[in-house]
């Protein structure tokens, strides 16, 4: 017979449950080669404890036959002959034969998918935890080199001790990543509002004392980035502000903020902007002797942005960095 042929198990069944044809994948699927299921009830096919159900629910689809699978939200198991059970996915058919309607079940062993599944969960979880206790030491780490860097200014000359506090800075920022990664178990991609406002809040430390305060806006826009260019992000935005923090208020106080927009073209924008004394005419990006300046074109072109410097008329310095935040194959 051609149904022999099939790669799945077909059974035929009449209205009352009533077992009509099974191939001879059936009978193998079910161990019944060389005994046959003719004449055997469906339900005998079925684990005890899904019986009762499985009878309601024959009854309900003979009322209204149609062509569907059956029981998209829950699993389907299979009854050997043994008892022992498999995971199935079944089909149903309607069958007109004059005036009875039959049904035809095509029926599919899915254990071996089930199998891989289980152990593609199983690595997944693996590899979880190795990144979650990666992050976790990463972090650890990076703490440790901060906190080493702070007693280090204990004893450093005055000249010293402002790099000492720039590193510590840089240190933290990245720092920071690996702790949002290691507390919110999303190891692709960072929000970059949550990371920004972090670090803004670990900044506002050392402004505090001058007078100076840092604020954020726009935090909440749901703007993502991959690890390879959050790190850059996080590093660009500490340079910007410690900057505004050294040369904007000599002597004054003020206001530095950390904004995040997303333009109507769909592209992100972060602006790290000051109300103090204003850049002069002769700063450019990247054409000044200070370290900080001259690492802001090369974290841009990590991030993959523009960076623009502006110069507000009210007064006061600002820098727009622009980005796309579409995920990119590499990260």
């Amino acid at each position: 017979m051609v149904v022999d042929s099939a790669l799945d198990g077909l059974v035929m069944i009449d209205q009352g449950g009533c077992i009509l044809m099974a191939n001879h994948r059936a009978e193998v699927m079910f161990d019944y080669e060389g005994v046959g299921m003719e004449g055997m009830m469906i339900a005998s096919l079925v684990p005890e404890r899904f019986r009762d159900g499985h009878g309601r629910l024959m009854k309900s689809y003979m009322r209204h036959p149609e062509a569907r699978e059956m029981a998209r939200q829950q699993e389907i198991f299979g009854q050997r002959r043994d008892g022992g059970e498999f995971p199935a996915e079944i089909g149903l058919t309607p069958v007109r034969n004059g005036e009875e309607v039959q049904v035809l079940a095509t029926i599919t062993d899915i254990s071996a998918r089930k199998a891989a599944q289980a152990s593609l969960e199983l690595a997944l979880k693996e590899k979880t935890a190795l990144l979650n206790e990666v992050h976790h030491r990463v972090k650890n780490n990076l703490q440790v080199i901060s906190s080493l860097l702070n007693l280090q200014t204990r004893s450093a000359p005055p000249e010293a001790v402002a790099v000492l506090v720039e590193c510590q800075n840089h240190v933290r920022a990245m720092a920071l990543i690996h702790q949002l990664l290691y507390e919110h178990g999303d190891f692709s991609r960072i929000h970059v509002g949550l990371y920004l406002e972090r670090l803004t809040q670990l900044l506002s430390g050392s402004a505090s004392e001058s007078g100076v305060r840092v604020r954020c806006r726009g935090m909440e826009v749901a703007v993502y980035l991959g690890m390879q260019r959050a790190i850059p992000c996080g590093l660009l935005v500490n340079e910007l502000v410690t900057n505004a923090l050294k040369h904007a208020f000599p002597g004054r106080r003020g206001t530095v903020e950390v904004a995040l927009e997303r333009a109507e073209d769909g592209r992100c924008r972060i602006l790290v902007s000051d109300d103090g004394v204003g850049i002069p005419e002769s700063v450019q990006l990247g054409e000044v002797s200070s370290l900080g300046f001259r690492l802001i074109p090369i974290l841009v072109g990590q991030l993959k942005g523009v960076a623009s410097l502006l110069r507000p008329e009210a007064g006061g310095g600002c820098v727009e960095i622009a980005f796309s935040d579409e995920p990119e194959n590499q990260e």
